[in-house]
């Protein structure tokens, strides 16, 4: 005979789940979204760095031109370390396995599981990504 608070049966139990399900998948689509950003930007320094060796070696009388190229990769290069796309990817997917994680425990009784959603939704809204990967590790050390 089955319990009635059962999670099985229990629609707010499983309204839970499909919250902590959807938070996952919120969570992978802004880790693929940062990643994506993250490449353009890679990619636009490499191109700009290239482009400004080879203007000095093509045009050796029009420093104007390796000049202003300089500055679009100064630019590219202050937009990737202040947003830090990559660091925010990789807090993404440590969240995203934690909800994942939270999801898939089968021994949480539902006050336990909700208690630790919520943790893990404050977790991501008090982020302080962008002071390196230490302030990462040390956001997920004082839990």
């Amino acid at each position: 005979m089955m319990h009635m608070d059962s999670p099985v049966h229990n629609p707010v139990h499983d309204h839970l789940m499909r919250e902590i399900r959807d938070f996952a998948k919120e969570l992978d689509r802004s880790r693929l979204r940062h990643r994506r950003q993250e490449m353009v930007l890679v990619s636009a320094t490499i191109v700009l760095s290239s482009a400004v060796t080879l203007s000095g070696l093509i045009w050796t009388d029009k420093a104007i031109i390796g000049s202003v190229l300089g500055v679009f990769l100064s630019a590219v290069l202050a937009i990737e370390r202040a947003f830090a796309f990559g660091e925010r990817a990789i807090y993404s997917r440590i969240l995203q396995a934690e909800a994942e994680n939270l999801a898939d425990d089968e021994s949480l009784a539902p006050d336990q599981r909700l208690k630790k959603f919520a943790d893990l939704r404050l977790r991501r809204a008090q982020a302080k990504v962008g002071e390196g990967v230490h302030a990462i590790e040390s956001n997920e050390n004082s839990k």
